[in-house]
């Protein structure tokens, strides 16, 4: 899950960063596309990258001999992730002045949420403030509900999972298109 959530976010945000250190951003704005065309192509590209990453790795667990307890779920699953941290990335692209403000994002935001997401452990082991953070993780529900249609375990609900993560995309891929629309930080 940590693959595909790196991949998809670092794509598009990378892209979106790097178009406006280069200064091809404009170019792309005169077109013809309306803000929701653009932002979808960043995210379907950020999406495509993380999706086959995490395809690939489970591919490999398959090889291995690993039981996939829910392939289609496991697959969905892969696929609203990446979803959602590509339309993350783009946001983050879209915020970004310098790769120095992109990196401070990964290294302090997406990390430690990865980190308390229970990507190593299950957060059950954590101390109260930790599992209060832990609940409000987006991360946590992303890795509880792959856990659960893969392994058939999780710390939370698989319902309730589910239900977080696809409102989790829905809100990113609405904030990545109206930042877009805004023209906040990309318009020169």
């Amino acid at each position: 899950m940590m693959n595909v959530i790196t991949n998809a976010v670092a794509n598009t945000a990378s892209s979106m960063l790097q178009m406006k250190l280069l200064q091809t951003l404009p170019e792309l704005l005169i077109t013809p596309l309306s803000s929701l065309e653009l932002s979808l192509s960043f995210i379907i590209g950020g999406t495509v990258r993380g999706f086959v990453n995490g395809i690939l790795i489970l591919l490999i667990c398959i090889m291995v001999g690993m039981e996939i307890r829910d392939p289609v779920s496991t697959v969905f699953i892969i696929f609203v992730v990446a979803w959602s941290f590509s339309s993350l990335g783009l946001f983050i692209g879209q915020m970004s002045d310098s790769w120095d403000q992109l990196s401070l994002i990964q290294n302090f935001v997406l990390t430690p949420l990865s980190f308390l997401g229970g990507i190593f452990y299950s957060v059950t082991m954590l101390p109260e403030w930790g599992l209060a953070i832990s609940k409000v993780n987006p991360v946590f529900y992303t890795i509880n509900s792959l856990r659960y249609a893969t392994l058939g375990a999780s710390d939370a609900p698989f319902a309730s999972s589910m239900v977080f993560i696809v409102l989790f995309s829905l809100l990113l891929t609405t904030l990545a298109v109206k930042t877009m629309e805004s023209g906040k930080k990309i318009r020169f």
